[in-house]
């Protein structure tokens, strides 16, 4: 809010003082509005107000002076006179507006970013603007006031969400107190509804649809974290941007890393780190929304005068502490140096650089030793992007973008990331920083090649035939088998890709084939009491053959060098491919680990958006999680009376079913679906409606039924998750059985898989628990293997 990106200039486009006079609207004509090629500046470059409030009431009156750091710089684009504020409708909601010939608006942000198909949100709030969010937020008048300004920035200038940048709730040097940490929630939950009734009032969408956004930026500092009502805050938001930087600085007794992906060694106190800072959020309740959290990346270094390594003194404190940034090195950036600087200094020739590898960042110091930068160079926010890879998390977001635009236009931050992103197998280690200072340019990407599999031949290095499936996969990933492309992550950049609403895929955040491969390796080993992923003949476990207890005949039981039967993989191959096309058109294709809610209601009386005006395509019963098309996926018990002892109804008590709660931390966004299932007790949640897919909200008058006849959803924690979306009583019970909870309090712990997985009382630990990583594959597969 504070930066010059909310220059006019550069969210609508540079002015267009070439009008001549009889062309501008008449209000402007008299020298008074900056229309007329005058605009009137302070000395700090920003547009001189009128004294009155005729701007602010001229806006229609959301507007509060000094409430926020956005609203003031927002104010500036209100011409000098009140009466000529026409430029600012140049967006979407006034295609038709004379005002656009007062901006050349196709250059500006707003246009840029939405021609991209990128979203664009203002960020409300800052570190020197924060102080007001605690008396707002305590007030419901003035919490409903802030919630219709932040509707007004969307509704006049076309933004696709609010960001909420307080910083922090409880910071007591920005007039915090414990209060803040409720108060925090009641603000969102205003913003929330007032973004909601907004969209449903009028019909306005975001330029890729679905609902209005609402991010949050949230601190790592323990004693800041404390004030965060974690769990309550993810649920409401939609993105929690982890401000992942300034996690040391020269006030403390040693240098340390500003952005360290993992904690230091010699730090007194753990989470200190953007991995530290995931974790603490997870503690806290945010484990299951971890599609939600992006990590923040620097585009800027931490400096120490008189410091040549990390964890040394410097400042000349002896330890002491309470040191100063080095702004004799950096006086441009006041101690805290832009990344293109620091590479101008680098590529000078007179410092040394050095990568710390726990932390995966780089530092350098001056060759006379009056100095040392912490910073992130590509190779490590090529590794922060692969940190969100790893762990399924939503994205990262950079402070600041400009940062990383060099004198001659490359930006080799923004570069690293997105091969990163892209090219998920990427090396990160190919761009390691050279000891000249100089940028290591990026490898070109892989070619594509012709679209062929070789046929899988027999070899005496083959010891069995999950071996020989495991080697062939892996080749598939590194693109040695020509598979459309060629590198790592041929396969992943190929097959499991989802697709967005505009038709275009991208690969899979959820699903990654990494982990199918571990998923389908201890399946297709140690399996689930004997029952085997079938590879082909002559699957070893131990000392006998087995392919879900059955054994074809004439085949060797065991496979010893030599012996590999030229093709017999292929079996196995089919039944790979089988699994996945099933797992890729119930998950993959959508991103979720949850079961997509695709069941609406035609032919209604009540649309959902308090109209009969027959446009009910998209109303979506809540029950919904009870079964779509008919089902009813809580009474889809194990039908063969063998089996009936692994129904989740034979291990639960009446109390346990009838008290289950559960919701979905995942929806299909991609597609356009509402909210996300949840599940819970009458005395919780009482009689519900229906989801109105527009605005995603849930309504409770006028209660619905689904095709299922329900209209509550007491006892309707039982909807699909995971691979292949397994549902029902039956299903889910036995891996409880198997796999679960009930294993371990049978065999005992060291004899079951997930000991802690109760999948029947707590199924969304497939989609959120500490597990669900492979539990998404396990529980698919081991699936595919029982009804097989």
């Amino acid at each position: 809010g504070t930066d010059s990106w909310t220059d006019p200039n550069v969210l609508f486009g540079e002015y267009d003082f070439s009008l001549t006079r009889d062309k501008l609207p008449e209000a402007c004509k008299d020298g008074l509005g900056r229309d007329d090629g005058t605009p009137k500046y302070d000395g700090y470059g920003n547009l001189v107000l009128p004294e009155d409030e005729s701007s602010a009431s001229n806006f229609g009156g959301r507007h509060e002076r000094d409430l926020y750091d956005l609203e003031r710089d927002l104010q500036n684009l209100f011409n000098d006179d009140g009466s000529c504020r026409y430029f600012e409708q140049c967006h979407r909601n006034f295609p038709g507006s004379r005002s656009c010939a007062t901006h050349n608006y196709k250059n500006g942000l707003i246009y840029r970013s939405h021609v991209s198909g990128a979203e664009i949100y203002p960020s409300i709030g800052g570190w020197t603007l924060s102080g007001n969010f605690p008396a707002v937020s305590a007030d419901p008048k003035k919490r409903q006031r802030f919630a219709q300004e932040c509707v007004g920035l969307i509704e006049d200038y076309g933004f696709d969400g609010i960001e909420i940048d307080w910083e922090y709730p409880g910071y007591e040097p920005h007039n915090g107190s414990p209060a803040d940490r409720e108060n925090f929630i009641y603000l969102l939950k205003e913003v929330r509804g007032a973004l909601n009734d907004y969209q449903r009032r009028t019909g306005d969408s975001p330029i890729n649809g679905g609902t209005f956004g609402l991010s949050v930026a949230l601190p790592c500092g323990a004693s800041n974290i404390a004030n965060i009502h974690i769990e309550k805050v993810a649920k409401l938001v939609d993105v929690m941007n982890l401000m992942t930087f300034d996690f040391h600085s020269a006030s403390e007794p040693v240098t340390g890393a500003n952005s360290p992906l993992f904690d230091q060694e010699w730090d007194e106190e753990p989470g200190n780190s953007v991995d530290g800072c995931v974790q603490n959020y997870y503690s806290g309740g945010a484990g299951k929304y971890s599609q939600k959290i992006s990590i923040g990346v620097p585009f800027y270094g931490k400096t120490y005068p008189f410091a040549t390594e990390l964890n040394g003194f410097h400042s000349n404190t002896n330890g002491r502490g309470g040191g100063m940034s080095d702004q004799v090195n950096w006086p441009k950036d006041l101690g805290s140096p832009v990344y293109y600087n620091i590479v101008d200094k680098l590529s000078k020739g007179n410092m040394v650089i050095r990568r710390h590898e726990p932390t995966k960042t780089s530092y350098a110091y001056f060759n006379d030793g009056s100095g040392l930068v912490s910073y992130d160079d590509p190779q490590s926010v090529c590794d922060k992007a692969g940190y969100v890879h790893d762990n399924l998390l939503g994205g990262l977001f950079v402070w600041e973008m400009s940062g990383d635009l060099l004198e001659n236009l490359n930006t080799p931050l923004m570069d690293s990331i997105n091969r990163k992103l892209e090219e998920t197998n990427f090396d990160c280690r190919l761009i390691a920083p050279s000891e000249d200072g100089k940028t290591v340019e990026l490898p070109p990407p892989a070619p594509k090649g012709p679209f062929q599999i070789e046929q899988p031949k027999g070899t005496d290095r083959l010891v069995s035939i999950k071996d020989a499936t495991m080697e062939f996969l892996d080749r598939v990933e590194k693109g040695e088998l020509s598979f459309g492309v060629v590198g790592k992550g041929a396969f992943t950049r190929t097959a499991f890709m989802h697709r967005r609403y505009d038709g275009s895929t991208f690969p899979s955040y959820v699903y990654r084939f990494a982990h199918f491969v571990e998923a389908l390796e201890s399946m297709a080993s140690e399996g689930v009491d004997g029952d085997l992923f079938y590879l082909g003949p002559n699957q070893l476990v131990g000392e006998s053959a087995s392919s879900r207890r059955r054994e074809l005949q004439g085949i060797p039981a065991r496979l010893v060098p030599g012996e590999a039967l030229e093709g017999s993989m292929v079996y196995g191959l089919v039944n790979i491919a089988l699994f996945l096309s099933h797992a890729h058109a119930e998950s993959i294709l959508h991103d979720t680990c949850d079961e997509v809610n695709v069941q609406f209601l035609p032919n209604s009386d009540f649309d959902g958006m308090g109209l009969d005006d027959g446009e009910d395509a998209s109303r979506f019963p809540i029950s919904n999680a009870c079964g779509q098309d008919g089902r009813s996926y809580q009474d889809e018990l194990c039908t063969r009376p063998e089996d009936s002892r692994y129904d989740c109804t034979a291990q639960l008590n009446v109390d346990e079913f009838e008290s289950m709660e559960a919701s979905a931390v995942s929806r299909g966004i991609w597609a356009g679906a509402p909210r996300g299932f949840y599940c819970g007790p009458k005395n919780v949640y009482g009689t519900t409606g229906f989801w109105d897919a527009i605005a995603g909200q849930e309504l409770d008058t006028n209660p619905t039924a689904n095709q299922g006849g329900r209209t509550d959803v007491e006892g309707c924690c039982f909807w699909g998750r995971g691979s292949l979306k397994i549902k029902g009583t039956c299903t889910l019970g036995k891996l409880n059985y198997h796999l679960g909870k009930n294993k371990a309090d049978r065999d005992g712990r060291e004899n079951a898989k997930y000991p802690d997985v109760n999948f029947c009382l707590d199924p969304g630990q497939i989609c959120a628990g500490v597990h669900s990583i492979p539990l998404r594959w396990i529980s698919g597969l081991y699936h595919w293997v029982d009804v097989s």
